[in-house]
């Protein structure tokens, strides 16, 4: 009798396909706004500078200005900035964009070089190339807004000057960071199954069971929803993908490997 060589297999059986999602260390942004759209004022002249009183709500770096017009039927350019306060009314120019094309809705323009500080008052300010391009207000306190002299030439003035009190609150807002996030992963769960196979004779197919668990503990900024749907059709790579609330939006990356 033929002696059969006693054969040993050992099979590593690596079970699941890991998706990990870790939002990055990374400054999220904080939206505040002022005025509404409850109103439109098509005479912004040219010849004036428009400045708007608004209260940070939190801290961070200045990211942009915006400004919230009906149309642009005058078309032209935008200039906007922010001003420091100085006991109700605007004072010293900290900061401005450079002249933009205007636009219908909102105008958001980068600011750079200016730290927003919790519960400091500010002045949004703008300065368009053409008159009569509506833009959306709220009437009210005339403490919130002023105007004064000034004609359009790109830049804004180092001081306001002698404002006007106005009761026309331009609907505008300021984003700015407040801080860095923490780092939270969220991954399905990979199992290693090792199974050791002796036999004799013909080798022996074994097969294990697949158990992949769904992500959990996913990220998501305090009192916010969101929603997350993983494809199976998304290739092995790290995908970037935005999480947004109707205020701001928060870059994470979803790695397949």
């Amino acid at each position: 009798m033929a002696r059969v060589k006693r054969l040993r297999w050992k099979l590593r059986l690596a079970i699941g396909v890991v998706l990990a999602m870790a939002l990055v260390p990374a400054a999220f942004a904080t939206t505040d706004m002022v005025g509404d759209t409850s109103n439109t004022y098509d005479t912004l002249s040219n010849t004036h500078l428009w400045m708007t009183k608004i209260t940070a709500l939190g801290s961070g770096p200045l990211q942009t200005i915006g400004i919230n017009f009906q149309s642009n039927s005058a078309g032209g350019n935008i200039v906007l900035g922010i001003y420091s306060d100085n006991s109700g009314s605007p004072n010293s120019r900290l900061g401005q964009s450079s002249p933009t094309a205007l636009a219908a809705g909102w105008n958001d323009l980068s600011i750079t070089g200016v730290t927003i500080t919790q519960g400091v008052s500010y002045w949004l300010a703008e300065s368009p190339q053409n008159s009569n391009n509506p833009v959306y207000y709220k009437t009210g306190s005339t403490s919130l807004s002023n105007y004064q002299n000034y004609n359009y030439n790109g830049v804004l003035p180092d001081s306001s000057g002698d404002p006007n009190a106005n009761d026309h609150t331009f609907n505008m807002r300021m984003t700015y960071g407040t801080g860095t996030t923490t780092t939270t992963t969220a991954s399905s769960t990979t199992t290693t199954a090792a199974t050791t196979t002796t036999a004799t004779g013909p080798s022996t197919t074994t097969t294990a069971a697949t158990t992949t668990l769904p992500p959990t503990g996913i990220w998501i900024l305090p009192g916010q929803l969101a929603t997350v749907k993983f494809l199976t059709t998304l290739s092995r790579g790290t995908h970037t993908f935005r999480l947004c609330t109707p205020s701001a939006c928060q870059t994470g990356y979803l790695t397949i490997s």
